[in-house]
């Protein structure tokens, strides 16, 4: 009787022991599958990868293979045809693009033929150099002699790599105001409307092109307009802007006296150029913090055009500003 219990009790504890080392390695055998999957896993990554490396080099062996001759008034230069696109949409970048090789003028050895000076198309193609490192790079006007500014300039702005903002030729202060409706009143240009002040056209547009005196007075150098104190007119604020000459304009800067919400509108002869809020700055605060002045805005499209027009509607509060330019 008793043997047969004890033999009993060793069963079931060579049952359990064989549970467990089941148990053991069903885990066992568990964690391999687990890193096998890793291992699977990083495996397929580091392929990716690798064919993604192989990918990118490949694409810098064709573009550095792509090297174009360019005969500048007589002397050779030899770049990138990547280089040379470093300014998307400008007319050097359109020549060079590859679409139109077979009708670019050439040399006798093949070169394309630019009737340029060698000194000017040396400090343009050192700055294209540079803005492929550095795409913010700026144009270094101090590399250009002085007996050469005049053929760069013209150079630059028949390639159209000059930067609109900063071509004193293109201004974007320069035009006059042409007509303003609706109510409008003065302020200072930090969060400070008055609604006693009151402009004529020609203050009105000395404000607008940035062209205030620095005499004058506080209440005096910005623009607002809003909900809160309308005079009855049922006219949207309204500006329309003209030009001297018909200009390229892609659009606009505007400096921000107090922020809020509306709407901003720009159209050129009933088409919409822009629509949005200038004024809108994530987390609603109403003081403009003047890391983000000015506020650059551009149009659905490029346009050339003697005139603009600005309506401002959809008021959440009062708006200021004090400066608008184009570009």
């Amino acid at each position: 009787m008793l043997a047969n219990r004890n033999e009993s009790t060793s069963l079931v504890d060579v049952a359990r022991s064989l549970q467990t080392r089941v148990e053991s390695e069903l885990l066992r055998v568990e964690q391999m599958r687990h890193d096998a999957e890793e291992l699977q896993a990083t495996v397929q990554r580091d392929r990716a990868s690798l064919e993604e490396e192989k990918r990118f080099f490949a694409a810098m062996n064709k573009e550095s293979a792509d090297i174009v001759r360019v005969n500048a008034g007589g002397k050779i230069f030899q770049t990138m045809r990547a280089t040379l696109c470093q300014v998307q949409d400008s007319m050097l970048a359109k020549m060079f693009s590859g679409r139109w090789d077979e009708s670019l003028k050439r040399d006798e050895s093949g070169a394309v033929f630019l009737d340029v000076s060698p000194a000017c198309f040396n400090v343009v193609l050192s700055y294209l150099r540079s803005r492929t490192f550095d795409p913010s790079a700026k144009f270094p006007d101090a590399d250009v002699p002085s007996e050469l500014r005049a053929e760069m300039q013209a150079f630059l702005k028949f390639m159209m790599l000059t930067e609109d903002e900063d071509d004193p030729e293109l201004d974007g202060s320069l035009f006059t105001l042409a007509r303003i409706c609706g109510d409008f009143c003065g302020g200072r240009t930090w969060n400070h409307c008055n609604t006693d002040v009151h402009y004529n056209n020609k203050h009105f547009e000395d404000i607008l092109r940035g062209v205030v005196p620095e005499s004058t007075p506080e209440e005096r150098c910005a623009i607002y307009c809003g909900v809160h104190w309308r005079r009855g007119t049922t006219v949207d604020p309204t500006i329309e802007v003209h030009f001297p000459t018909p200009r390229r304009v892609r659009g606009f800067k505007v400096m921000v006296a107090r922020e809020s919400g509306c709407r901003w509108r720009v159209l050129k002869d009933g088409l919409v150029l822009y629509s949005g809020n200038p004024f809108a700055y994530p987390g609603g605060q109403r003081l403009p913090d003047p890391k983000h002045n000015p506020r650059i805005l551009r149009f659905h499209q490029e346009i050339v055009t003697e005139k603009l027009v600005i309506i401002i509607d959809d008021f959440q509060d009062n708006i200021g500003f004090y400066s608008v330019s184009f570009f």
